[in-house]
């Protein structure tokens, strides 16, 4: 199905939205929403996928047109004509099913493919295709539009254990809303309050999976723009036909204009319209089916009922459609509106391909856009966020929050906490009886202090000390929100900074701040797999990590390095600064383990690329002096510009790491000049220039044996690792989830035979599962899937779900949430 995925992907991301307007004035059989040119075909194709030839392509044209957008035979209903909607309910066919009580669900076997298209078109279009037409087999009307947003697989034994005890460990709280449906739902609703901040380009669109090259050129505002005249349109068509010809017109004008002036005039009155549709309960969507009053408080989906007038609309234009009831120019509108919509949907629901959290970021930025039109849709992200983990019991949650500028940390939880306990016109006893924990982040940033500061990261620095401070009081305090505070991390972009700028803030708060845990976002990502290693080294050594400290996804651990290396031809380009400190840092491993020959060759680099930094002999300033300096970037930089007085408070008391080996660093006159010269503006300059250098194949032998080490060094000292499959998927250097570290950290006898088993505690976690299009069952699921497409028998499934199992019991004694939650 690998072509039919692809081919799905492309009719609703490639296809131009003026081309299916304009094809409108066509006759019948020529509408885009009825097929595609085979030159358009060939051209998506060539762009994309580049292991078929060009005679293939042509079988696989023929093959989808006959096959896959007519009548699928399964005795479903299908529209009589070849269309896009066809194979759309073709496809769905395959991989949905309807299980006990009506609920849809994923047939296990297909999870992957699901998953794989869904994170680009969403499951709606989907589900609600299936079910209009069950519906119309059935000759039954639907009332109720509550089902999941990331739907279940039918893999019994995966839902048993999913409805055990379980733990999310790592979860954003506004990166796991419903952000796609939510932002949908705010500017579909409040077109005009929101123009001025929609009038800015796309900036994830444009990385995204092939998206049609029309959109990438348009304002947020016109794409929004016209989606929203076609939904309101689509919405009257199917409540009050005789009023939608009244905008027909205005609609068609809309959708074809390129004009951004013209487009606001055009829009004023639909807007207007919309404003006029909106009624009582109806404020956040004006085409509610469901009130959440009216749906009974146990119901698992209660949340849904927000989101009921959007699947409403496409269930019924479905449903018109494979009744051979609908008129064609609203059939083409409707496509038009999928199109726009999956198209936008690229903005806000991470789906393409480039790695690394500067492309993610782009997400997390964008994922506020339409919330601020109410404070119904602030309300309803954190609800969504949370509703649908929690309303099964024996669930434990962690949830993570960027601290208050102001470090109100009582004022910042209560408000949340007040959320869920007073919000009756959201009230479900799930919610109202959930008590939420909270993991406060540190946030990472680039230093842009400027000139003529006495060290780097001066000004976040001083951010961090004041919040680490203000967690210390607010832990002291009589507030009776404090115990929901459990735990502290460090999040963010990490190669802006480098783990010794929050070190004396957790090595403060582990030893005079109590009744809290420490987490930490590493490994994540990495200019290169040394600089990523070192990143855990600094993060071990200059925090203190413990026995009792979890590591965030650390995907630098399980990372196949010689496949890394060879990937980028043994090439690597780094700024000077880093390429330096990694040979060091790599020098110094290499004597640690009595790698001469690696040694000698790192030797020769540092006898390079040292000079080249601080422009000094390695004469006077050898690599063992260098390393000595890397150590003392654990210390509170202020103790060696002369000028500090020794001052007796706690936080002061944490300024620098006692052990015997930093003590010997401070000893070492040459290595704290060094250190002071790190700190310069002259050598923070310098060490941003890039260098690109091709190193040896043996040199990456040794780099793999560092990383093994390193992994056992993990596994001795007992330090839990968060993993999160997806976000790691999309973010990190691997292409399945079958390759996830995961499978590394933890083994089993059986499971894989790996040349180097561990036994590290892991744990399964979401992290921003509303950018990543997921659920924790959808985590498990994935995994189970990537590794039953090769496994099959009764005895590696038994294996499978035995590990699996055991990282479910893992996550949970893994969590900072009281053990009596």
């Amino acid at each position: 199905m690998e072509v039919v995925r692809q081919t799905l992907k492309m009719l609703f991301l490639r296809r131009s939205w003026l081309e299916i307007i304009n094809s409108l004035s066509k006759n019948k059989d020529q509408r885009a929403d009825l097929g595609f040119s085979y030159d358009w075909f060939e051209e998506s194709y060539t762009n994309s996928l580049k292991n078929y030839s060009l005679s293939q392509l042509a079988c696989f044209y023929k093959s989808f047109h006959e096959h896959w957008m007519r009548n699928g035979g399964d005795g479903l209903n299908y529209s009589q004509t070849y269309s896009v909607f066809n194979a759309v309910l073709n496809f769905s066919s395959k991989i949905l099913k309807l299980g006990k009580n009506d609920k849809i669900v994923c047939r296990f076997n297909s999870v992957l493919r699901w998953h794989d298209v869904t994170c680009c078109l969403g499951e709606d279009i989907f589900t609600t295709a299936y079910f209009a037409s069950n519906d119309i087999i059935k000759q039954q009307d639907r009332e109720s539009f509550l089902w999941e947003t990331i739907i279940d697989s039918d893999k019994g034994r995966l839902n048993a254990m999913m409805k055990r005890p379980i733990s999310d460990n790592h979860f954003h709280l506004f990166g796991s809303s419903l952000i796609f449906e939510i932002n949908w739902l705010g500017l579909m609703n409040n077109l005009s309050s929101s123009k001025n901040k929609l009038m800015q380009p796309f900036a994830c669109l444009k990385h995204g999976p092939s998206v049609c090259k029309d959109t990438e050129k348009m304002t947020m505002y016109s794409l929004f723009g016209k989606a929203a005249a076609i939904r309101m349109l689509l919405y009257l068509y199917i409540t009050d036909e005789k009023t939608s010809i009244q905008f027909k017109q205005t609609v068609i004008n809309v959708c074809q204009s390129t004009d951004d002036k013209l487009l606001v005039d055009l829009l004023r009155g639909i807007d207007s319209t919309i404003q006029g549709l909106k009624e009582g309960e109806n404020t956040v969507d004006y085409a509610k089916q469901n009130s959440p009053t009216d749906i009974p408080t146990k119901h698992p989906c209660q949340m849904m009922a927000f989101f009921s007038g959007e699947r409403c609309i496409m269930y019924s234009m479905f449903k018109r459609i494979f009744s051979n009831h609908c008129d064609d120019s609203y059939s083409l509108l409707f496509y038009l509106y999928l199109v726009l919509k999956t198209q936008i949907r690229q903005e806000f629901v991470h789906a393409n391909d480039v790695l690394g959290l500067q492309n993610f970021q782009g997400y997390n930025n964008a994922k506020k856009i339409g919330y601020k039109n109410s404070d119904s849709y602030h309300k309803l992200s954190i609800f969504t966020a949370v509703s649908q983990f929690v309303f099964r019991k024996n669930r434990k949650l962690e949830i993570r929050i960027v601290p208050a500028k102001d470090n109100d940390f009582a004022k910042d939880i209560n408000s949340i906490c007040d959320i869920f306990r007073t919000s009756i016109e959201y009230k479900s006893k799930c919610i109202t009886e959930f008590i939420p924990y909270f993991i406060i982040h540190f946030t990472k940033s680039k230093d842009d202090d400027g000139k003529n500061h006495q060290y780097r990261h001066k000004k976040l620095r001083e951010t961090i000390k004041n919040t680490a401070l203000a967690i210390g009081k607010f832990k002291r305090s009589a507030a009776n929100t404090k115990e929901n505070l459990v735990g502290l991390d460090a999040a963010g972009a990490e190669l802006e900074t480098r783990p010794e700028v929050f070190s004396q803030a957790f090595r403060y708060l582990r030893q005079y701040v109590p009744d809290i845990k420490f987490t930490y976002h590493i490994g994540e990502d990495f200019l290169d797999v040394v600089d990523g290693l070192r990143a855990v080294d600094e993060l071990i050594n200059f925090c203190k990590w413990s026995k009792q400290d979890r590591l965030g996804h650390t995907l630098v651990l399980g990372l196949d390095v010689q496949q890394y290396y060879e990937r980028r031809n043994n090439w690597i380009a780094l700024p000077l600064q880093v390429l330096v400190d990694n040979i060091v840092w790599l020098r110094h491993r290499a004597s640690a383990l009595g790698n001469i020959p690696a040694e000698k060759e790192l030797d020769k680099l540092y006898e390079k690329y040292f000079p080249e930094l601080y422009n000094m002999s390695i004469v006077d300033y050898p690599c063992n002096a260098y390393y000595q300096s890397w150590l003392l970037r654990g210390d509170n930089p202020q103790c060696y510009n002369g000028t500090y007085g020794n001052q007796q408070d706690f936080w002061s008391l944490c300024d620098k790491i006692e052990t015997e080996e930093m003590q010997q660093a401070r000893d070492n006159d040459t290595a704290v000049n060094l250190y002071r010269f790190y700190h310069s503006e002259k050598i923070k300059e310098k060490g941003q220039a890039c260098v690109d250098l091709k190193i040896s194949k043996r040199l990456v032998s040794f780099i793999d044996v560092v990383r093994e080490e390193m992994l056992n060094e993990i596994e001795k000292q007992g330090f839990m690792v968060e993993s999160n499959p997806s976000s790691n998927l999309r973010i990190g250097d691997m292409d399945s989830y079958i390759k996830h570290p995961i499978f590394k950290f933890y083994t089993t006898p059986n499971l894989l035979k790996l040349d180097f088993p561990h036994n590290i505690s892991v744990s399964i976690n979401t992290d921003d599962k509303g950018i990543f299009n997921t659920s924790l069952e959808r985590e498990y699921a994935l995994l189970a899937a990537a590794y039953s497409k090769e496994h099959t028998t009764k005895q590696e499934q038994s294996d499978l779900f035995e590990w699996l199992d055991s990282i479910r019991k893992m996550g949970l004694e893994q969590s900072f949430v009281p053990t009596n939650q």
